[in-house]
C-alpha cells in the first residue's frame, strides 16, 4: 500500500507560504549539529557524507510521545546499522545531562542509539526553528549527500524514507520540485497583484512539468502531485490537466496494480467528469487493496461515486476542464 500520509509530511511547510519562508527546506544542505554526547558518538554530519544516512530525532524526557517513539527508532537503528544508518536522539538543551543519562539507561534496549544533549538550543534552532516546527518528537533525515531529505513525525513514514535513502532510490530532486510547485501555486492563489499572479502561475506550470519529468519513474511522487492538486486545502486553483497527467503516469508505471494510485486516478477522472470510468477504476482499486483500513476507505469512496452516478446519470460527454 502506498502511504500518502508518509509523504504528505513533505508538504507540511506549504501551509506557511502566506507567511515568512522557512529558513531550511527539503533539499538544502544539512546544518551542522552542536551537541554534547550522552551515549555513542561523536558523529559529524560532514564526515558521514557519502557513507551515512542520519536521523536526528528531537525529544525530551517529559514528552510521552517521545518515549513511545523510541523503541521504533531503536528497531530502525538495529535493522539498518550495517547499511550506514545513524540515529541520533537530540534532547532539548533545558534537560540536565544527568537526567537524560538516567532516563536513557532506564530505557535500555528500547533506546539503543546515539544520544546527545543540545547545546543552548543551537541544533534545535538550526533545524526545528528553521523549519517552523515547535512540536516533539520530530525527526529529520539527512541523506548520503548531506542534504535534508525529509522531516516529520518519527512514526509517520520515517522507515520508508530511511530505506530509500540507504538504497539510493529516494528521489529527492522530484520531491523538492513537488514542494516548490505547491508553494508557488498557493502563492499565486493568494497574491492580489495581477502581473505577479500571472508570473507565478506560469512558474507553477513549469514546476509541474519538472515534477512529471523528474518523477517519471517514482510513482509515489506522481501520486502525491495528483492527489494534492485535488485535495490540498490551501490550494484554490486546481490544475486538473496536470493532476491527470501525473495520475496516468503513476498508473502506467505501476501497471495498474497499486490500489492507492488507482484511487487517485479514479478521483481525477471523477473530478474532470469521466464518472463511469472513475467508478470502474475505483472498483479495481477495491479489488486490489489488501489493508483493511484502505479497503474501507476505497469502498466508501466507491459507494459515494455509485450513489452520485445513479442520482445524476451522464447526459453528455464531460466538458474539458480549465487548467492553470
Amino acid at each position: 500500500m502506498l502511504k500518502r500520509t508518509s509523504i504528505l509530511i513533505c508538504l507540511a511547510g506549504v501551509a506557511l507560504v502566506a507567511g515568512p519562508a522557512s529558513a531550511l527546506q527539503v533539499g538544502d544542505k544539512a546544518p551542522p549539529i552542536s551537541v554534547s554526547w550522552i551515549r555513542g558518538g561523536p558523529y559529524d554530519l560532514q564526515e558521514g557524507k557519502g557513507k551515512n544516512v542520519f536521523v536526528l530525532d528531537f525529544w525530551a524526557t517529559w514528552c510521552g510521545p517521545c518515549r513511545m517513539s523510541m523503541p521504533h527508532l531503536s528497531e530502525l537503528q538495529k535493522k539498518y546499522k550495517d547499511k550506514g544508518l545513524v540515529v541520533i536522539a537530540v534532547a532539548m538543551s533545558d534537560e540536565p545531562a544527568s537526567l537524560v543519562k538516567s532516563f536513557i539507561e532506564r530505557m535500555g534496549d528500547k533506546a539503543d542509539f546515539a544520544v546527545a544533549l543540545d547545546k543552548a538550543n543551537n541544533t534545535a534552532r538550526s533545524y526545528m526553528a528553521a523549519l517552523g516546527v515547535n512540536g516533539i518528537p520530530y525527526s529529520c533525515v539527512i541523506d548520503k549527500d548531506g542534504l535534508l531529505a525529509w522531516h516529520g513525525s518519527p512514526l509517520a513514514g520515517l522507515d520508508q524514507v530511511v530505506e530509500q535513502c540507504l538504497a539510493g532510490t529516494y528521489n529527492l530532486k522530484a520531491r523538492t520540485a513537488l514542494v516548490k510547485y505547491f508553494e508557488t501555486a498557493i502563492e499565486a492563489d493568494h497574491t492580489e497583484n495581477t502581473d505577479q499572479k500571472k508570473d507565478l502561475n506560469h512558474k507553477a506550470g513549469e514546476l509541474g512539468k519538472d515534477v512529471l519529468k523528474l518523477a517519471a519513474k517514482t510513482p509515489e511522487v506522481l501520486d502525491l502531485l495528483a492527489w494534492n492538486i485535488l485535495s490540498l486545502p490551501m490550494l484554490k486553483t486546481r490544475d486538473l490537466a496536470l493532476a491527470k497527467a501525473a495520475a496516468k503516469m503513476a498508473f502506467d508505471v505501476t501497471e495498474g496494480k497499486n490500489a492507492s494510485i488507482l484511487d487517485t486516478y479514479a478521483n481525477v477522472l471523477w473530478q474532470e467528469g469521466s464518472r463511469q470510468e472513475a467508478v470502474e477504476l475505483q472498483r479495481k482499486a477495491v479489488a486490489l487493496a489488501k489493508d483493511e483500513q484502505l479497503i474501507a476507505m476505497l469502498k466508501g469512496r466507491l459507494e459515494q461515486y455509485e450513489k452520485d452516478l445513479k442520482a445524476n446519470p451522464p447526459t453528455s460527454a464531460p466538458a474539458t476542464q480549465a487548467s492553470r
